[in-house]
């Protein structure tokens, strides 16, 4: 775990994560911050007093299915995730980073609804079960505290395309990644990505703003 930890760091970029808090907190336990992007959905915290009893077990079940492919092969699968996460009842990633964050150990303090603005600001937002058409960068603040650890901590999560057609048009996205320096950039299969060209963008970034990769 030592040669994983640069000391001039504070602060783990996970582009392509999915909501795979689990992976990143296991190698990097100690990140005030924890950045990941991914295509999937932020969706809505659920309101549990407004689900009709019988409607739980299906809820449930749901997220026990999403979590299939990380449990058996230790990473999330696209395709899997455009139907898992695209329901009525999980409409999106929180759930699933809510179970990775507890079930680690930690305690979720507060979530804030965020957005990536044009400038590349993280601003205050709404939760949103449908994004609106030509939105982007909406995002999800949780707040969490480790017993052995002192101070809070916390994971951002935003639900963004990071090819260059789509970037093209994000500015604030590539505003948000030119901010980002002196960080620890965690990668796992979706790194492939970035032998391609339609993805020189956010390679490029992650080579420019990283210690360590």
């Amino acid at each position: 775990m030592a040669e994983l930890k640069d000391k001039d760091t504070t602060t783990l970029f996970y582009p392509f994560s999915g909501p795979d808090f689990l992976n990143a907190f296991t190698f990097f336990p100690t990140e005030n911050k924890y950045i990941m992007l991914a295509l999937e959905p932020v969706g809505t915290v659920p309101d549990f007093s407004k689900v009709p009893a019988d409607s739980l077990k299906r809820y449930f079940d749901e997220i026990k299915n999403s979590l299939t492919s990380i449990l058996n092969f230790s990473f999330f699968r696209t395709n899997s995730m455009s139907k898992d996460f695209h329901s009525d009842d999980l409409n999106g990633t929180i759930p699933v980073l809510f179970v990775f964050i507890e079930r680690t150990g930690n305690k979720i303090i507060d979530v804030h609804p965020v957005q990536i603005d044009t400038m590349g600001n993280v601003i205050p937002s709404n939760f949103v079960q449908k994004v609106p058409k030509g939105k982007t960068n909406y995002g999800v603040q949780i707040d969490f505290k480790n017993p052995d650890n002192d101070y809070l901590q916390t994971v951002y999560y935003f639900s963004c395309d990071l090819s260059n057609g789509r970037m093209k048009n994000n500015p604030g996205m590539i505003k948000f990644l030119s901010s980002i320096n002196n960080v620890t950039t965690y990668l796992k299969s979706a790194s492939c990505l970035m032998f391609h060209a339609n993805f020189s963008k956010i390679r490029e970034a992650i080579l420019a703003h990283s210690n360590l990769v």
